[in-house]
């Protein structure tokens, strides 16, 4: 009964704490990642609610066969970039034709001039397909609701 031999009271607590420390760093290894993704789909997410590129008014020119397309930026965030606009019309019989406007002058608030896009059938709509470059260097494409033509 005297040759039995046993941790001390202490060597067992400093070797639970140093397993708890090592669960916990081997936890954050794996959660830190996912973490980090999370954020950016968040932010751009959040782009797309508070920097708004729509389509103001939609007008059929029949005799010059083109459609005129105002855009307008109606909330605008410092730190995130119109970096290019695609205007898409869409036709009565659910073809569409689109233009691209690279550099659009939409990076402060206000209305874009009109945009003209061609074609030879009358433009039921319109929607706007901006891409932003967020602070962080990233890119993020949002939709503008679509707006009937006249």
């Amino acid at each position: 009964m005297f040759g039995k031999r046993g941790l001390s009271d202490v060597v067992s607590t400093v070797l639970i704490i140093l397993l708890v420390v090592a669960a916990v760093a081997g936890l954050w290894l794996l959660v830190k990642p996912l973490l980090d993704s999370g954020d950016s789909g968040i932010q751009r997410a959040q782009v797309c609610i508070t920097n708004s590129v729509e389509v103001s008014s939609c007008r059929n020119v029949p005799a010059s066969n083109r459609t005129d397309v105002n855009l307008e930026r109606t909330s605008a965030d410092s730190d995130v970039i119109v970096s290019q606009v695609n205007v898409i019309v869409i036709y009565g019989d659910g073809t569409a034709n689109s233009t691209v406007l690279v550099n659009a002058s939409l990076n402060g608030l206000g209305t874009m001039d009109s945009t003209n896009v061609s074609g030879t059938k009358v433009a039921k709509s319109a929607k706007a397909v901006a891409k932003y470059i967020l602070s962080s260097g990233d890119t993020t494409e949002c939709e503008s609701p679509v707006k009937n033509c006249i």
